[in-house]
């Protein structure tokens, strides 16, 4: 039988840790406006699943996961945002493998991290239909795997705060906004996908940012395939490949750039459709 969190959060505090073994399900709810239905850990958390056997996490309507939990046939189909998100903060740390996480986000992201402990690392996760961002970092180190970030109502990633996350072979796709969004932060990115996102691949919005990419396909992506500041640390390297958006090239959109910077040769052109790039003291470029 599922385990079923329908009223308050489970909080995970010093000196506890919670373990989800292969097989596990988790069924959530909650209200809007409420802290219903979440997991909250100060303290490790880890999923372990197996390719036969993942840990899932989902809604307390999902039928396709554990049976009917709710005993009302198909009165009921579980949607987005139907519970909150699992959630790691200071000191905490997050360890998922052969997970799924679906149909929460409700009010912040549908798995978050925000000044960790200890590095947060997905393998072989997938992330999807959450009513606002997939996964969310701030001030904490993630290491993202064969990752599946899908129909997403935000980003499918979001880093921001002084976050680092390196990522490999991850799907970034069908997000109603960005695939992959870096404020302040760093992003390295290589052999990942970027497809039917509805405004743009990757963002980046913050002058003091890096992103990083090596090998890369982008596709059907809604504006341009990568949008940037253009004061970004940035480096588009590899076999990369783009089709089916609007601008097939690296937006930078309007700003200053006032420390010295490089646009690195790219497979695929820089883009400047408005405003202007302004070089100020003391920067170059």
């Amino acid at each position: 039988l599922p385990y079923v969190i329908r009223q308050g959060a489970v909080t995970v505090s010093n000196p506890g840790s919670l373990t989800f073994e292969a097989g596990a399900v988790v069924k959530l709810s909650g209200g809007a406006g409420t802290s219903n239905g979440r997991i909250r850990a100060t303290r490790p958390v880890a999923a372990q699943g197996t390719a036969a056997e993942p840990v899932i996490f989902t809604s307390l309507q999902d039928d396709s996961a554990g049976g009917d939990t709710n005993n009302d046939g198909t009165a009921t189909l579980p949607a987005k945002g139907d519970w909150q998100g699992v959630h790691m903060m200071g000191g905490g740390s997050g360890s998922f493998e052969n997970t799924i996480i679906r149909y929460g986000g409700q009010s912040q992201g549908e798995v978050t991290a925000s000044a960790v402990y200890g590095p947060v690392t997905m393998t072989d996760v997938e992330v999807s239909s959450s009513s606002t961002i997939g996964f969310y970092l701030e001030s904490s180190v993630a290491t993202l795997t064969n990752a599946r970030f899908l129909a997403n109502g935000g980003q499918g990633v979001y880093l921001e705060s002084g976050a680092i996350s390196t990522m490999t072979g991850v799907e970034f796709r069908g997000g109603l906004s960005e695939g992959l969004r870096v404020g302040n932060a760093q992003a390295y990115v290589y052999g990942s996908t970027f497809a039917s996102n509805a405004s743009y691949g990757a963002h980046v919005d913050n002058g003091a940012a890096t992103l990083w990419m090596a090998t890369a396909a982008f596709t059907d992506n809604g504006n341009a395939v990568i949008r940037m500041h253009p004061q970004v640390n940035f480096l588009l390297t590899g076999a990369v490949t783009a089709s089916g958006s609007p601008i097939l090239g690296v937006g930078v959109f309007s700003g200053i750039i006032s420390q010295p910077r490089t646009w690195r040769r790219s497979p695929l052109p820089y883009v400047i459709r408005q405003g202007a790039v302004t070089v100020s003291n003391p920067g170059s470029l």
